[in-house]
């Protein structure tokens, strides 16, 4: 009798065990969340656009909206936020074994020491702008131009970061004879002075 009563509290036991183990139902409110509209584009005193940044799952809109006096632009608005300098020892560590590599003509090495400190920080535009600087100097024109844009993404509102790299853009793009596309970020950077 009393194996039994052990043998069925120990069942009893167990299954109300797997009964509070049970997840509860989820509801999905996503389909029922009521949509709502981004707020339109609002043009600023200079002609540049801003736009409302893309929700979760969205893509931005790329087209660039013309100027209110009708000249078009091809340039969007920095970020609002200005970039941090870096504190970490290791990044200032590895920017400046990449200075003293390039400096001895090692492209190789500072690119690696760059790559590992963007790693550490990769929301450094002043890092990006190294490699970019330095893919330049490797030929690497395409890429030198694509870190160099990366860079004035995450530049904010530091103009002499910006000018610097659209300066390398217009050198990257004279190189590869793209001459419209390097006297347009010549006369974008022309206007960061």
């Amino acid at each position: 009798m009393q194996k039994t009563l052990t043998v069925t509290l120990l069942i009893s036991l167990a299954l109300s065990g797997c009964a509070a183990n049970r997840a509860a139902p989820v509801e999905d409110r996503a389909s029922t969340a009521p949509q709502v509209a981004a707020p339109p584009a609002q043009p600023r005193d200079d002609g540049v656009v801003l736009r409302p940044l893309p929700r979760s799952g969205e893509t931005a809109n790329t087209r660039v909206l013309p100027a209110p006096n009708g000249t078009p632009r091809d340039r969007l608005a920095p970020p609002v936020s200005a970039p941090r300098q870096s504190t970490s020892p290791a990044v200032v560590a590895l920017r400046d074994t990449a200075d003293e590599a390039e400096r001895a003509g090692r492209t190789d090495r500072a690119a690696a020491s760059l790559e590992r400190a963007l790693r550490i920080e990769p929301n450094n535009a002043e890092l990006w702008h190294r490699m970019a600087r330095i893919r330049l100097t490797e030929q690497r024109w395409v890429q030198a131009e694509a870190l160099a844009a990366k860079s004035n993404r995450l530049a904010g509102a530091n103009r002499s970061l910006r000018r610097r790299n659209l300066a390398l853009i217009a050198d990257a793009r004279r190189a590869r004879g793209d001459r419209a596309g390097a006297a347009s970020a010549s006369r974008e950077a022309n206007l960061l002075r």
